[in-house]
């Protein structure tokens, strides 16, 4: 399952690069009830630019800002990845970018919503794992470390 993205339907597989930040902005994810009710809880105005409000953006942890562990993060789930929702691959996106997130089955059970295309998701404290000097980096999230979670299937 994919969230929409606008000019686009359902499930439309065309990858945008990580870096698509205008894109990410002008797609609509935003907007949804999910993101707007964890920006409320944040006391973010500006619904576009919520990274300011946090302690980071995807695109500062896909740009090497963090090591071992992210302070805090949100997004809203873009994609369940096909064949892994028992596995709880997901990608999520914020305003400034998009990264994987692999949800622990300790989170999947106590936050089920979580992994729902269209909720929103505040982590803290998120092991971050790294594949190698200058490649790809994925959130791993425990139980420990979800903070909040809105929306899931009745606002996806």
């Amino acid at each position: 399952a994919t969230l929409p993205r606008s000019g686009t339907a359902a499930g439309d597989d065309a990858a945008q690069p990580d870096t698509d930040v205008a894109l990410l902005r002008a797609c609509g994810y935003f907007l949804q009830p999910s993101w707007r009710a964890l920006c409320a809880v944040l006391d973010l105005d500006d619904l576009s630019a919520p990274e300011a409000g946090l302690l980071c953006g995807v695109a500062r942890v896909q740009a090497g800002d963090f090591d071992f562990v992210v302070p805090q993060v949100a997004g809203i789930v873009e994609k369940v990845h096909d064949g892994d929702a028992d596995d709880g691959k997901v990608s999520l996106v914020d305003p400034s970018g998009r990264i994987e997130a692999y949800f622990h089955a300790g989170a999947r059970a106590a936050f089920p919503d979580a992994i729902a295309v269209g909720a929103a998701v505040l982590l803290s404290n998120v092991a971050l794992y790294v594949s190698g000097p200058g490649t790809r980096r994925y959130l791993n999230v425990h139980p420990d470390c979800v903070v909040a979670v809105f929306g899931g299937p009745a606002l996806a």
